[in-house]
């Protein structure tokens, strides 16, 4: 696909939601998390957000607004070499430096934010009774870049990953900042720089972070908007590994993040209700993952869909058990012995 295609799928998909301006006002500050996870994988080959798909949404945001706005794309990589200002980061790797440079950006108010720094910058939010991951104590500590953002967009790739899928909601485990939770977002460290994974995180040390906490972090963000890179998409795992690419050349929007969650998993012949975090996510109100509310403008699922591997985790698991109950009626208790 050429980039001008790339932009051509982004604002026809903007465009079926009813646009943005009655999401974006002029004088935001909008920030576009995106997901970068390879610093040695070129942008487009599924690993990292389509570098082209940002670059879309900040032409036609500018354009929407007139100008008049304020752009940023954020990321907390769970990479340590993620410095935009550095050679050789992850953002660099990626294509994303090179957006500083892009002439067809000149005069355009954007720049690139790394979520992960510094100590200074983070702010703690408790979310009190609206969390569910217990050892945080249901509060995080953000990147304050975030927390004063107007609108919240949602960039993600499309992928195969431990917790099902990597898309709208999985993404926002990049916004906890390694600055507090270290690399890869599990060593945990202090002010002074000391690791204190026990402290705390004693659930998630050395392991993959969990459903809650991506419903908590999904909750703290508070997404605004959904863009979806489903160009090309990774199968079995979150990284490029040379033989699991599967192109789609799709890009999906919406208002809804679980809703979006929702069809895209369809989009990969897998079942919204095997994925903890989305049940989740719509259980504490983040959105719908009911199909019969959902709907769907553009191409059907069936017309786009392939089915693809499932992670290859060392735990293997993919699916969930009963998440819902229901109870058919009350019954009279005159008739059960009470000693």
């Amino acid at each position: 696909l050429t980039y001008e295609e790339v932009e051509n799928m982004v604002r026809k998909a903007i465009e079926l939601q009813g646009g943005l301006d009655w999401i974006i006002k002029k004088g935001n500050k909008v920030m576009m998390k995106v997901n970068l996870v390879g610093g040695h994988s070129p942008s487009g080959q599924g690993e990292n957000t389509d570098v082209r798909v940002p670059k879309a949404l900040i032409r036609i945001i500018h354009e929407a607004m007139e100008g008049d706005v304020e752009l940023i794309i954020a990321e907390g990589t769970a990479r340590s070499n993620d410095d935009p200002n550095d050679a050789g980061s992850v953002w660099e790797n990626s294509g994303y430096k090179d957006l500083l440079t892009d002439p067809s950006l000149n005069g355009i108010n954007f720049r690139l934010v790394n979520l992960n720094q510094t100590y200074s910058d983070l702010e703690e939010v408790d979310l009190g009774n609206k969390g569910t991951a217990a050892p945080h104590d249901y509060a995080y500590y953000i990147h304050k870049e975030e927390l004063e953002a107007d609108v919240y967009i949602s960039v993600p790739v499309l992928k195969i990953h431990n917790p099902g899928i990597t898309n709208a909601l999985k993404n926002q485990i990049g916004t906890a900042p390694a600055a507090y939770y270290g690399y890869n977002k599990s060593s945990g460290r202090e002010k002074d720089g000391s690791s204190t994974p026990a402290k705390l995180h004693p659930r998630i040390t050395n392991q993959d972070w969990s459903e809650e906490e991506i419903v908590d972090l999904s909750n703290i963000a508070g997404i605004d908007f959904v863009v979806v890179d489903a160009l090309m998409c990774l199968e079995s795992s979150k990284s490029y590994r040379g033989n699991n690419q599967v192109r789609m050349n799709t890009i999906v929007a919406g208002v809804d993040p679980v809703a979006v969650d929702h069809v895209c998993a369809k989009l990969f012949c897998l079942n919204p209700d095997d994925i903890t975090h989305i049940t989740l996510a719509g259980k504490v109100g983040l959105g719908t993952n009911d199909a019969r509310l959902i709907n769907i403008e553009g191409a059907d699922i069936k017309d786009v869909r392939k089915k693809v591997l499932k992670t290859t985790s060392i735990t293997g698991s993919f699916g969930q058990s009963n998440r819902t109950w229901l109870l058919s009626k009350a019954f009279s208790g005159s008739d059960i012995a009470t000693e």
